[in-house]
């Protein structure tokens, strides 16, 4: 995603102490957004490829 690491960046940021469950559950809803993201840019460059 623009070449940015963002899971490695959060988790870098964090480096220093022991995640708490709630950062956990942050981390993982952050994971997934990301994946749905990567997979709709997907189906949408495949919609233009059909369209285009």
């Amino acid at each position: 995603m623009g070449g940015y690491q963002v899971c490695d960046k959060w988790l870098k940021d964090r480096r220093e102490h022991t995640l708490t469950n709630a950062e956990i559950q942050t981390y993982r809803q952050l994971a997934f957004a990301l994946g749905e993201t990567i997979r709709l840019m997907g189906a949408i460059d495949g919609a233009r490829g059909a369209h285009g």
